[in-house]
């Protein structure tokens, strides 16, 4: 075998270990309980996970995976978790102060009675979800696709909802003092028992017939899509898709 040859085969050798042995890093344990605060966490893999009065504020979550876990009463004041999923997470009771879950799947997990104030759920996939008397003041909900989400009895002072998907949406007994719907999607929400209702900002907010609201609710500014099998649905419609895309262009750039 000539030098060459043999360098070759050492080389694909060395090559082959190191390959070998370059196995991905596990996750970083957590504890129930644990002082996990400001860690890095960011990719890790946290499933089905009994977390119960953690705190990880400050801590990074980004694109990590908690779906299934529980963190009843976990204190994640500034954590991160943007492009995370939370899939059917139990968060209940948790203090999500200024939290970032921006673009995060949240989908059928459990937020009831959270403290979420001035937490970022912009662009967030979280239909099914429970807010059920959340604390949701200053929250930003913008364009989140919130479908069939249970918002009942929530304190949403000057949250933002501004073109978020809230199609099927129980939103009975909820305080909406000057909360913002500018271009939501409310068909067949349940509207009833909101309280402050008329300091709230619903311009350009869809309904249809099949949305509840409480007699003396003025839907002036809110645009009405017919029901189904006329001429003039796909119209309304696509002037309301229409006018979303624009204000979602517009406050991207």
């Amino acid at each position: 075998m000539t030098m060459e040859l043999r360098f070759a085969a050492a080389l694909a050798a060395l090559l082959s270990i190191a390959q070998f042995t370059a196995t991905p890093a596990s996750s970083s344990p957590l504890f129930a309980g644990g002082d996990h605060s400001s860690e890095d966490h960011a990719g890790d893999i946290h499933t089905d996970e009994v977390l119960t009065g953690i705190d990880i504020s400050d801590s990074d979550f980004r694109d990590a995976d908690l779906s299934g876990s529980v963190l009843v009463d976990a204190i994640a004041v500034a954590t991160r978790f943007s492009d995370a999923l939370l899939i059917g997470t139990d968060l209940t009771d948790a203090n999500l102060e200024d939290a970032d879950f921006m673009r995060a799947d949240l989908t059928d997990a459990d937020l009831t009675g959270v403290f979420a104030f001035k937490a970022k759920f912009q662009d967030a996939h979280a239909p099914g979800v429970l807010l059920v008397e959340a604390d949701l003041e200053k929250a930003n909900f913008q364009a989140a696709d919130l479908t069939d989400a249970v918002i009942t009895d929530a304190m949403a002072y000057k949250a933002k909802f501004d073109d978020a998907l809230l199609d099927g949406v129980d939103l009975r007994g909820t305080d909406v003092d000057q909360a913002s719907f500018v271009g939501a999607s409310f068909l067949g929400a349940d509207l009833s028992e909101l309280e402050n209702a008329d300091t709230a900002d619903w311009t350009d907010a869809i309904y249809d017939q099949f949305t509840v609201f409480d007699s003396g609710f003025d839907v002036a500014g809110l645009i009405y899509v017919p029901e189904p099998g006329t001429n003039s649905v796909l119209l309304f419609g696509v002037l309301a898709l229409a006018c979303m895309q624009v204000r979602r262009e517009a406050l991207s750039h």
